[in-house]
């Protein structure tokens, strides 16, 4: 019975979803809208928590940090900032993307999460895709347009099982549709969660288990 109680304990630890990176932006402390690696615009942004980073590199509008959102926050953070993207002059960031780079090493099924909001004339295709060697994309699910008020956006990458166990993995986003120079999209408390794969030690005990309860009946 012992048995049988930790290995229901090791299926239900392996199944839940640990944070590798998570980003709330409260940090930002943008002075005024520029393009990223100008002013006080990062061209990178580190996880707050986890580890993996946000490449601005192939953004072309520029960003602010506008008001955040309390959805998807971890433990008791504030809403605080937001990484805000605006069109720019010339709508210059319509096509282009930000994309986050880290590592899934001993790792399966990602889900990516996020608060997002996009204002009247902002980004109304929003298309992510993934990659794990930052070159060569793939479109994940259809492009979305975000609501003008702040709401939740998840993806479940458990049927990329190339993404499974990389040391490598990207995931971007492209934005086009803006039809102002003002309009923005807001992205707030990026989440990705990742399950571990099944240790020898645990496989080990599964098989000793199962064996031990089919002698026992």
């Amino acid at each position: 019975m012992r048995l049988l109680v930790l290995l229901q304990l090791f299926i239900t630890l392996s199944c839940q979803g640990a944070i590798v990176a998570y980003w709330n932006f409260n940090n930002l402390t943008i002075a005024s809208a520029e393009t990223p690696g100008s002013g006080s615009v990062p061209s990178s942004i580190f996880a707050t928590q986890g580890s993996g980073s946000l490449i601005l590199d192939a953004w072309s509008g520029t960003v602010d940090d506008f008001a955040g959102s309390s959805t998807n926050t971890l433990g008791s953070d504030t809403a605080g900032e937001s990484l805000s993207l605006i069109a720019g002059g010339g709508m210059a960031g319509n096509g282009s993307s930000i994309t986050l780079e880290l590592s899934l090493a001993g790792l399966v099924d990602p889900v990516l999460s996020y608060a997002t909001q996009g204002t009247a004339t902002g980004f109304n295709s929003v298309q992510l895709a993934w990659s794990v060697n930052g070159a060569d994309f793939y479109n994940f699910d259809t492009a979305y347009d975000p609501t003008t008020s702040y709401s939740l956006q998840s993806f479940d990458f458990s049927s990329v099982n190339s993404l499974d166990g990389t040391a490598s993995a990207y995931f971007q986003l492209r934005f086009d549709g803006a039809t102002s120079t003002s309009g923005n999209n807001r992205i707030d408390n990026i989440q990705l969660t990742a399950i571990a794969e099944p240790s020898t030690s645990f496989l080990l005990l599964a098989a000793t288990t199962s064996i031990t309860l089919l002698r026992r009946r």
